[in-house]
């Protein structure tokens, strides 16, 4: 152990002991402390205490300028930084379920427009299939693709839509018809004499004569040469006798091949397309039919009936494009049997009905009856007018030429009146369309003027009534003119565009003609 002074005191220093117990050298080494050693340390704890005094302040000072709120115990503020990356992720997830929604909503409409597609597809193989052919003709998706996709792309073209026609009169295979009576064929000989001398053939038959109705019912059922049934629709033709009920009418014209299931419906269905093969035979075995028909006397005709059937076979689109002679035959034939029964010369109730009923006609697309497809209405109406001028050009029956006039009359004025003379007609239309836009209807009005603006009506006129014509049909020329310039193909109806333009050159073909006319052009008379 080392030697240590008596008078020095051992002394534990200990790290945790405190400032006033922390003696300094001095005081170990002389055993007591010092004056200056003692100042220090009472400044040094004055200052400390001063320190933590003052740290009490600040805390007290601080909870009692904010006061602890009950109702946001988690107001924390929140830095900037967060915020702007938590608005910047908010935006980026807003846009995301944006994107989102376009997405699933593009898939809808993609999804919702494959399924239109396909309905339409279905619908036009339907249609197409629907033809009259009994099977002959059929199409199918997939093997006629390429064609039934064109008729999509038109389908859903607004400005080309898929062309349809009118169509009654379907293909009939049967050229010999059992009618239930086993009838033998008609001799040779009698169809002969028929052909030759009809009247005595009916008064010396008495195959003819004492059965006028299996006679014809024999006809129907077996005569397969064209000539010989026009010998016999001849030689009936002006004999009285009652031959068929409207109900047997009905019937037989849909074993002949009338669609006669459209009787009932109000509107006139338009079909793409109808396979026929046997027109000529099919409108000849009509034409024979409903002569026996209009030869009756009896009180049972139903004339608004007939004149349906008879407008359903005349509008038949097939008849009118393959067939057009033998359809002109059949409207000969009936319409002076019609004018014979039913028209009084002392009254226009007739051609009253007769228009009342054409006037009235709509149609509608396959498998859409509720929208009527108002342009081909109008030219339906139109065709039967211009069929009648047609068929009767060289008639010289005045019975029917007055009612066809007046059925021009009708068509083309605006008016209530059957008087009016051709200047008054063409200087009302003038007036009228001076009020009003350029329609479909006043185009077919325009078209229909060359019916009356012919020979025929034109020889009687005077020089001054020719002159006021011309100016009117030139001022009609200048208003079509400009509807021309302002009508486009981009923003309006593409059959008022062609309809326009068809009857622009049509007023100037009048004009021309009535110039012909004031020149005294004997090549005009007779158009």
């Amino acid at each position: 152990m080392p030697y240590m002074p008596d008078n020095v005191s051992i002394i534990s220093l200990s790290s945790d002991s405190s400032d006033d117990e922390d003696p300094d050298i001095m005081t170990v080494i002389s055993g007591k402390k010092s004056d200056r050693m003692a100042t220090y340390k009472s400044a040094r704890r004055s200052s400390r205490l001063n320190y933590i005094n003052n740290n009490n302040t600040i805390t007290k000072n601080t909870y009692s300028q904010k006061p602890f709120d009950s109702k946001k115990p988690f107001d924390i503020k929140i830095p900037s930084v967060f915020k702007y990356e938590a608005n910047k992720i908010h935006k980026i997830n807003t846009r995301n379920e944006n994107i989102k929604q376009e997405i699933n909503k593009e898939e809808q409409e993609l999804k919702e427009k494959y399924e239109k597609l396909q309905q339409i597809k279905a619908r036009l193989v339907m249609e197409l299939n629907d033809n009259g052919s009994d099977g002959l003709l059929k199409y199918d998706a997939n093997e006629n693709s390429s064609y039934i996709d064109s008729l999509i792309r038109q389908e859903i073209n607004d400005m080309d839509k898929v062309r349809r026609n009118f169509y009654f009169l379907k293909n009939v295979e049967e050229m010999i018809f059992d009618f239930g009576g086993n009838f033998d064929y008609i001799p040779q000989s009698l169809l002969f004499l028929i052909a030759r001398d009809p009247i005595t053939a009916y008064n010396t038959s008495t195959i003819i004569k004492s059965d006028l109705r299996k006679f014809i019912m024999r006809a129907l059922s077996t005569v397969l040469n064209p000539q010989h049934l026009i010998s016999i629709i001849e030689m009936i033709k002006n004999i009285e006798q009652n031959v068929f009920t409207f109900d047997e009418l009905v019937d037989f014209t849909n074993k002949f091949g009338g669609e006669t299931k459209l009787f009932h419906e109000n509107k006139m269905p338009l079909k793409i397309n109808m396979f026929n093969n046997h027109l000529r035979m099919q409108l000849l075995r009509l034409t024979l039919l409903f002569n026996g028909y209009l030869i009756g006397d009896n009180e049972e005709q139903n004339l608004a009936g007939f004149l349906k059937l008879f407008f359903y076979v005349v509008s038949d689109y097939n008849a009118n494009k393959r067939e057009y002679t033998t359809l002109e035959y059949f409207t000969v034939s009936i319409f002076t049997q019609l004018v014979r029964k039913y028209h009084k010369p002392d009254n226009n109730e007739f051609v009253l009905l007769l228009f009342k009923y054409i006037s009235g006609i709509e149609t509608s697309n396959y498998g859409n009856a509720q929208e009527t497809d108002t342009t081909k209405s109008f030219e339906l109406c139109f065709n039967f007018v211009r069929l009648l001028n047609v068929a009767f050009t060289r008639n010289n029956d005045t019975n029917i030429t007055d009612i066809i006039y007046k059925l021009n009359i009708m068509s083309i004025s605006n008016a209530s009146s059957l008087d009016q003379s051709i200047p008054e007609l063409v200087n009302d239309l003038v007036s009228y369309i001076k009020l009003t836009d350029i329609d479909l209807k006043f185009c077919y009005k325009i078209k229909a003027l060359i019916f009356i603006l012919n020979g025929n009506y034109m020889v009687n006129q005077t020089r001054d009534t020719l002159n006021q014509i011309k100016e009117d049909i030139m001022e009609l020329k200048k208003i079509f003119y400009s509807s021309m310039k302002k009508l486009t193909t981009a923003t309006e109806n593409l059959d008022l565009v062609m309809m326009v333009q068809d009857a622009f050159h049509q007023l100037e073909y009048l004009n021309n003609m009535i110039e012909s006319f004031q020149h005294e052009d004997l090549f005009y008379n007779d158009i």
